[in-house]
């Protein structure tokens, strides 16, 4: 990668949004079996897009790991927080005591970064009789473990080993890729949420941004890359379902698929890149983080309340509803805390972090010891 700024990639806005909508139909039952590979797509995502950031910085020698973490608090901390909060809420008038306890404990996890653990320990990720409205938030907890230590490790490299981070980033991503397809085998709910076995997603998608700008290639070979990333994708997603050993060696389709996406089109656009620039992909690639938090509790709560078989009406209108929560999350939550026009400065997002972490904490620890009142 080349030192310099970081451009605009629609794209890759694309690629979210087929991974969220992969995601949602997968749990709302209206359709792709194997939908849950959406997750992984997003992890590919994150460690290119994120390390592209860190390595943009330490080349031009900006890259100070307090700005870093005020970036992840602003894009992550403000849309959980008003998911968090009204999973509490909705769940004192409409949850039993011990599910109650459960969600309290739940958020007194998340609030540590280790609900990943707590589901770990706790619920299986394919559990059709689910009463957890923050499970989904396994995979936001395994990221920020992982970025909390990322970044050092990309320092180190810059500074001892000359700047040679794709030699490591490589081995790095195989080691713990060997760790997951053990862990899938041998520990399956061990190798699904944590994350000595899932680190390799992330860092495969770190070592795209490793590599040196890749060079003007032969058109016909991006096309049919691009196209058998985009297959790949599909196909885990069609042909995968809850009994495909995952992650293990499943993963590396749709996580190859969409290293292939992000690489064919870093010099120039493909078809199929072209494909996923189309402006209501990228908008639901905009809104895909806030739609990702909201559309888990808006299911969990709709089966709650309504004992019933899952139904198309059903899952469409947990579709919809969560489309139009994701929307005004967007609007007035995320993309103001993103544009600073919400606590400026730093002390101050972080002052909004601390407490907003210790009042999670102190709620979810009340509710869980008072078993749920």
């Amino acid at each position: 990668m080349n030192a310099g700024s970081i451009k605009n990639r629609p794209e890759i806005d694309g690629l979210r949004g087929i991974a969220v909508m992969l995601v949602v139909l997968y749990h709302t039952e209206l359709g792709f079996s194997g939908g849950y590979i959406g997750v992984d797509v997003f992890f590919i995502i994150s460690g290119y897009l994120i390390t592209s950031i860190i390595l943009n910085d330490i080349y031009n020698e900006k890259f100070r790991i307090l700005n870093f973490w005020e970036r992840r608090v602003r894009r992550i901390l403000p849309g959980l927080v008003a998911v968090v909060s009204t999973c509490l809420v909705t769940g004192w008038f409409m949850f039993f005591p011990a599910d109650y306890m459960s969600l309290g404990r739940s958020v007194l996890c998340q609030s540590l970064l280790i609900s990943n653990l707590f589901f770990w320990k706790t619920t299986g990720y394919f559990s059709t009789t689910s009463t957890q409205p923050l499970l989904h938030t396994w995979s936001l907890a395994l990221e920020e473990q992982f970025y909390i230590l990322f970044p050092f490790l990309l320092l180190a490299l810059a500074k001892f080993a000359n700047r040679k981070f794709i030699g490591a980033l490589i081995g790095f991503t195989l080691i713990s890729f060997v760790v997951g397809v053990c862990a899938t085998y041998c520990r399956p709910t061990a190798g699904f949420y944590l994350l000595p076995a899932r680190a390799w997603e992330l860092s495969l998608g770190a070592s795209l941004a490793a590599l040196p700008n890749p060079s003007q290639t032969t058109k016909w070979i991006d096309e049919s890359l691009s196209w058998a990333g985009l297959f790949g994708i599909l196909f885990a997603a069609l042909i995968y379902d809850k009994n495909t050993p995952f992650p293990g060696f499943a993963a590396l389709v749709p996580c190859i698929g969409a290293a292939l996406i992000i690489w064919t089109n870093s010099s120039s656009i493909t078809f199929v890149g072209r494909m996923l620039s189309l402006r209501p992909l990228v908008w639901i690639g905009l809104i895909s983080y806030s739609l990702y938090l909201w559309h888990w509790p808006v299911l969990i709560f709709t089966n709650y309340w309504d004992q019933g078989q899952p139904s198309f009406t059903r899952g469409l209108g947990v579709v919809f509803l969560s489309l139009a929560l994701a929307i005004v999350t967007w609007k007035i939550i995320e993309t103001p805390f993103r544009k600073r026009l919400v606590f400026p400065g730093r002390a101050s997002v972080f002052t909004f972090a601390g407490v907003a972490l210790a009042t999670l904490f102190v709620a979810g620890h009340w509710i869980y010891s008072a078993y749920g009142f």
